[in-house]
């Protein structure tokens, strides 16, 4: 009988060493675990930061080619003035007034009926190239958008272009009678083209930005008889 609870006691401690041999071989697993979780954590964080810079990469590249597509817009309009510009013009000072003639050739290319009327002859502090792109982008963006229309193929197309002051401000107007502008808001968003056409949409941005540099306001007024563009300047 001694003999046989001897053998009952070493199998019972056996199975003890045994069990907490299993269990310290669980928790040492569960530690492994535990540290290839935050080794994972912390591979995945390193993944996630290395992927939110190259979107920001991406992003700003994007930014910088979109500026550039702007600049070289922008630079067509500069570039064609100077070409247009003759030596008994260079005299004038109205800048305006050179602005307005320049756009002539322009429109008679495209079959627009172009005038313009400039009853003042001073004008705000402005630099030239700014009012000549503000002044040039509104008057081609009135052109392709004519342009891109079918209908307005055959028909008497104007573009009339008008200056004046008062005591408190120096307005110009820009009117044609093209198409009908449903969403004049957002023509002033980046990308928005009135012909439709992509890698375009830049004209009226480049306006907004420069009109408000001068703490200048733009309002656009369109139905089915005509588009006005009116920039308005406080003395």
């Amino acid at each position: 009988m001694n003999i046989k609870k001897g053998k009952l006691i070493m199998i019972n401690q056996v199975a003890i060493i045994i069990l907490m041999l299993i269990s310290m071989l669980v928790t040492l697993l569960m530690v492994v675990m535990y540290l290839n979780n935050i080794g994972l954590r912390e591979e995945v964080d390193s993944l996630n930061d290395e992927l939110v810079y190259k979107e920001k990469m991406i992003q700003d590249r994007e930014s910088r080619i979109l500026e550039l597509r702007k600049i070289n817009h922008d630079n067509r309009k500069h570039i064609n003035l100077l070409n247009s510009i003759d030596s008994k013009y260079v005299k004038r000072k109205n800048k305006i007034s050179l602005i307005a003639e320049s756009l002539e050739d322009l429109c008679k290319n495209n079959n627009i009926d172009y005038r313009y009327i400039i009853s003042n002859e001073n004008f705000i502090d402005i630099a030239y190239s700014d009012l000549n792109s503000i002044l040039v982008n509104i008057v081609e963006n009135a052109i392709n958008s004519i342009s891109s229309f079918g209908e307005y193929k055959n028909k008497h197309n104007y573009i009339r272009l008008n200056s004046y002051e008062d005591n408190i401000i120096f307005c110009i107007e820009i009117i044609n009678n093209g198409p009908k502008i449903e969403n004049t808001r957002g023509i002033f968003v980046e990308g928005f083209s009135s012909s439709g056409e992509s890698g375009r949409g830049f004209g009226l941005t480049i306006v907004k930005e420069l009109v408000e540099k001068y703490n200048g306001n733009i309002f656009v007024n369109s139905n089915e008889i005509n588009t006005t563009f009116t920039i308005i300047f406080l003395k």
